[in-house]
């Protein structure tokens, strides 16, 4: 009898891989993959389960690996060959690197080939939504598969006077100026474009008006950098990289929250406004189907002109603006994090029961 079975704990290889690249690439933001797993393994721990980060060289019970890189193809490989069980997690899907890294379009269909065998060497596929479930199933990935929305720390992701503050302060914000702001890597896929183009049609339309379209975050070696050349409109703010807190500080800065991205396999930031308590304008993408609502916990925009008409609604609209607020509250109450941790702890429970 093994000690799962006689009520042990649950012994876990979670396998991330990226603190070894982070010596030969000086990225500073892991993405939203990097911030989110490290919360997961807290929540395992709190549940009983005994989880080493980034090592495979003791008994473990269940293998789970991250990212499509050689480490973790390599450990997939060897728990197979050794009979362990294996969860792949589906946060990356082939077509993201496009618009995001240089030479994704040589690299495409290599990594197409690549993700396949990789999602293969899974007993089980973990799908963050519907539509990477979808993707995947398209890219030949047989599965069995479970979807399992990332989550959010509700705890760390609440607004915070002292640190709107402070966000104002470090880049000389007013404090009257309604701030729109978006989250993420400034490369071409975030739609970086789209934001920039709303922000100068909005300033045509309302010259007076003291709104401010803020993007939080920068690039990376090896990605795109979608910084438009020339002179920005003058309601623009680009801040690059910050840190944890000052990420909070714009969060709890903001009156909303604009994510024009064209490709995400699930957008963990979408939580992350919804749980700052933000009504949220997204782009209408497959990722964004099956768990977000127009109307009622989003506004969905499929144009620039769709973006400016909903910034106006939101800045001009305060009955809907309780509405998308309330909604995206529920929202994140849905997705906590410790609902997250239930649901791999009880999957890694089920298959460890399977013969």
């Amino acid at each position: 009898m093994s000690d799962v079975e006689s009520g042990g704990k649950i012994r876990v290889a979670m396998i991330i891989e990226l603190s070894s690249y982070s010596k030969i690439i000086p990225f500073q933001n892991p993405g939203g993959m990097g911030t989110i797993v490290p919360l997961w393994i807290d929540e395992l721990r709190r549940l009983g389960c005994d989880v080493v980060v980034d090592r495979a060289d003791f008994d473990y019970d269940i293998l789970h690996l991250h990212n499509p890189l050689p480490k973790s193809t390599y450990l997939g490989i060897l728990a197979r060959l050794k009979g362990k069980k294996i969860v792949v997690h589906g946060h990356h899907l082939p077509e993201l690197i496009k618009g995001g890294f240089k030479g994704a379009t040589l690299l495409y269909p290599l990594n197409k080939l690549y993700s396949r065998f990789f999602f293969g060497l899974g007993d089980l596929i973990i799908a963050p939504s519907p539509f990477a479930m979808r993707s995947l199933r398209g890219l030949g990935v047989k599965g069995p598969f479970e979807v399992v929305f990332n989550g959010v720390d509700r705890t760390r992701f609440r607004r915070s006077p002292e640190l709107a503050e402070k966000f104002r302060s470090t880049f000389n914000l007013d404090e009257e100026e309604f701030m729109v702001v978006s989250v993420g890597l400034r490369i071409p896929r975030k739609g970086v474009d789209t934001f920039v183009e709303t922000a100068a049609e909005f300033k045509k339309r309302h010259p007076n008006a003291k709104v401010r379209f803020v993007w939080i975050g920068g690039s990376e070696p090896l990605l795109l950098d979608a910084m438009p050349d020339g002179r920005l409109p003058e309601n623009v703010l680009f801040t690059g990289y910050v840190p944890f807190e000052l990420l909070i500080g714009g969060y709890s800065s903001a009156g909303a929250f604009m994510l024009p991205t064209r490709a995400e396999s699930y957008g963990n930031v979408v939580l992350e406004a919804a749980s700052m308590g933000l009504p949220i304008i997204l782009r209408d993408i497959p990722a964004f189907e099956d768990w977000l609502t127009t109307g009622k916990n989003c506004m969905k925009c499929s144009t620039t002109e769709d973006f400016v008409r909903a910034v106006e609604l939101i800045t001009q609209d305060e009955t809907m603006r309780s509405i998308l607020i309330n909604g995206a509250s529920r929202l994140a109450e849905e997705h906590d994090i410790r609902n997250t941790g239930r649901r791999l702890f009880e999957i890694y429970r089920r298959l460890l029961e399977q013969e």
